[in-house]
């Protein structure tokens, strides 16, 4: 297997012939697709980021890339940085993901092999939202003398089958959330003289709609929080750009409720080949009570089924379950976030050590109090 870097912005604009070629032969989530890696690189990367994707090839014909980025990570009131290797697609996106069309453990023999003997500088490797697949293998590979690993906790994404008609789906939920649901429908109706979903594709459309996305997230705790679309201006210029994207398989959609002229809650889904991804939802605090986010979620899905696409995916990683996405959903996926610290780099020792240390103590009571105050200053 030959590996190669593109280790600059214009090498992979020249690779993306190859890398499209590719994904047309492999199954890809939206956010390992060119054009999104392309993007999120140039939003969010800083000077002292780098491009560090894999390609890999086999008889001059490539069938592997793995679209890694490498920064410095600050250690929190530590007076150090890790060179760290991330996903590009960490940012704004989900369940990161290598993109090949052989299978996927010969992909990551060939990453480890490369961490382990080519590209050694590296203090800490992160592979993030894996799913339990990747997990074995990247334990058994990793899981060596010179390594230090830490398996976070496990988290959940939350999936909609899109299979059969909108009643049948209804009936497989509880009749508890089925009941609200109607009952929240009714008094929406109710509102105002009623509510109404309006739409918004097409370049124009859609930054009309994320407008009034943004006023919505403004009106509650996301403004505060500074998380969502709206956060600061280069997040808001990344999603009108993300959402007018022009390739191949993929559309862009905003829903808007309204009732008496008021925006009660938005939602933004991305629609690539047979999976729609919900991308942000919103609410307007005011309107908590009648759960308008919950309503124009269920209202869209059921404009969904019996179309062409197959799988809604709630994105995102939960570990408290969250009721407006367990309720709805039809299956889960349990995701893990692996971190991996490179025992060749003596700086390195006391943190790792002080890491191993809160694993081996955690969960013990007291034993962890005292752990919080003591090595508090480690993070």
């Amino acid at each position: 297997m030959e590996i190669t870097l593109i280790d600059s912005i214009d090498k992979l604009l020249e690779f993306e012939k190859e890398w499209k070629r590719l994904s047309d032969e492999a199954h890809i989530s939206f956010f390992s697709t060119f054009d999104y890696i392309r993007l999120a690189w140039n939003y969010f990367s800083i000077p002292s980021d780098k491009l560090m994707i894999m390609v890999m090839r086999q008889n001059s014909k490539t069938v592997g890339i793995v679209p890694f980025r490498l920064s410095m990570q600050k250690v929190h009131k530590l007076p150090i940085s890790l060179k760290t290797v991330k996903f590009i697609s960490e940012w704004e996106g989900d369940k990161p993901g290598i993109i090949t069309n052989i299978d996927k453990k010969q992909i990551w023999h060939h990453i480890y092999n490369y961490l382990n003997n080519n590209f050694v500088s590296w203090d800490k490797v992160v592979f993030s939202e894996q799913d339990k697949d990747s997990q074995e293998i990247i334990t058994r590979l990793f899981s060596d003398f010179k390594k230090h690993m830490q398996l976070r906790e496990e988290f959940f994404s939350y999936f909609i089958s899109l299979d059969g008609a909108w009643d049948n789906y209804l009936m497989i939920l509880k009749s508890k959330v089925r009941n609200s649901y109607k009952s929240r429908l009714k008094k929406l109706n109710k509102l105002n003289g009623g509510f109404a979903i309006e739409s918004f594709k097409g370049k124009k459309s859609l930054k009309r709609g994320l407008d009034r996305f943004v006023a919505i997230e403004n009106r509650g705790w996301k403004k505060s929080a500074r998380i969502g679309v709206g956060r600061n201006l280069c997040h808001k210029k990344f999603y009108n750009e993300l959402l007018a994207l022009d390739i191949q398989n993929y559309q862009a959609c905003i829903y808007i409720m309204e009732s008496g002229g008021v925006d009660l809650a938005g939602i933004i889904l991305l629609k690539f080949k047979k999976t729609i991804y919900e991308s942000q939802i919103v609410y307007n605090p005011d309107y908590s009570k009648y759960s308008p986010a919950i309503i124009l979620r269920a209202q869209v899905l059921k404009s969904l089924f019996d179309t062409f696409y197959e799988n809604y995916d709630m994105m995102g990683m939960y570990q408290q379950k969250p009721k407006h996405k367990t309720q709805w959903a039809t299956s889960s996926k349990g995701l893990i976030s692996i971190e991996i610290y490179n025992k060749k780099k003596i700086h390195l020792l006391p943190l790792i050590w002080a890491k191993h240390f809160k694993e081996t103590i955690s969960g013990l009571g007291k034993l962890n109090q005292i752990y919080k105050k003591v090595f508090s200053v480690l993070y």
